[in-house]
């Protein structure tokens, strides 16, 4: 983020509100107007913004921690996978993975029929 909405708001604050409107199914054309109004980033900043938080989620479902994106490199990635994480059960005392709730499977399927729609 480059301009003044930066220090306004911070990346972990973004990233709440993506996920947010990430799971309650918000039209992409209304996220990216909101990042654009509310967060003031251009629009290739919240194209970026929206995919790194949707990859973050993928990332996250897939139950394994080692595929958490760079905080550095992907900031928004790395919150989003964080925050969704922290909502996961861990499978056993012996088994490290984690197990996403049922939310997350469900708009993992939602996305799969939101992109091929896309593409029709």
């Amino acid at each position: 983020m480059t301009n003044t909405a930066q220090s306004e708001w911070s990346e972990n604050d973004l990233a709440k509100w993506l996920l947010t409107a990430l799971e309650c199914h918000v039209p992409a054309k209304q996220i990216q107007l909101n990042l654009l109004s509310k967060f003031g980033l251009t629009e290739e900043e919240a194209l970026i913004a929206e995919e790194s938080a949707c990859d973050g989620i993928l990332l996250a479902i897939s139950g394994v921690k080692r595929n958490m994106p760079n905080a550095e490199t992907n900031p928004i990635g790395h919150a989003v996978f964080t925050l969704v994480w922290d909502t996961f059960n861990q499978n056993s005392f012996f088994d490290k993975r984690h197990s996403p709730n049922r939310k997350w499977l469900d708009w993992k399927k939602q996305q799969t029929y939101r992109s091929s729609d896309s593409k029709q």
